[in-house]
């Protein structure tokens, strides 16, 4: 059975194809949804239009992961990101931001290896993974849709304030709950 769009047909460790090429890890299609709770973005500009920048975070799961799945513990990666950021200056010192692009698997390394899976004999190094990375997204890029129509950019109002609403809703209704159950605790 293929690993290409089968829901849960293999684990995370089992072959799969896509495209006949063999991989393992997530089936593709798969989806993770993450927060990053305590981001730190920091950037230097370093050319008329260019900027440098890092970012560090913690990175959480926002559902469980399902038991004896996915790498294990103290597993690294290189990914290598490329993304298009949308920002709104909302007042003098705050912006809504927006980002969407692709990453790819550069390299990685288990738990019990001294070395990344590039540095390992006859194998591509990270520089030349990482040069087919942009050769690919060069690629896409001239052969996607033209982002010129400034109503396919993402705004604050439409991505962004609908989610803070909504917690803040949520919020609202946990608060009601618990209050209604501490009324009816106290007999009122």
């Amino acid at each position: 059975m293929s690993g290409d769009g089968a829901k849960g047909a293999k684990s995370y460790k089992e072959k799969k194809t896509h495209k006949g090429k063999t991989y393992s890890g997530m089936r593709v299609g798969g989806v993770h949804s993450w927060t990053y709770p305590d981001g730190s973005w920091k950037e230097r500009k370093v050319d008329p239009k260019r900027w440098e920048f890092t970012y560090a975070s913690r990175k959480d799961r926002d559902r469980r992961a399902p038991k004896g799945s996915g790498a294990g513990e103290g597993s690294g990666y290189h990914w290598y990101i490329t993304a298009h950021q949308w920002v709104r200056k909302l007042d003098a010192n705050r912006y809504a931001t927006f980002m969407e692009g692709n990453k790819r698997l550069i390299s990685f390394q288990k738990p019990d290896w001294q070395v990344w899976n590039s540095q390992f004999k006859n194998q591509r190094s990270a520089d030349q993974r990482v040069i087919e990375a942009l050769e690919d997204e060069i690629e896409r890029v001239r052969e996607a849709p033209k982002m010129e129509n400034p109503w396919e950019i993402p705004t604050y109002e439409n991505l962004i304030l609908p989610k803070i609403e909504k917690e803040e809703r949520e919020r609202e209704m946990i608060t009601a709950i618990v209050r209604e159950e501490e009324l009816a605790a106290a007999g009122l």
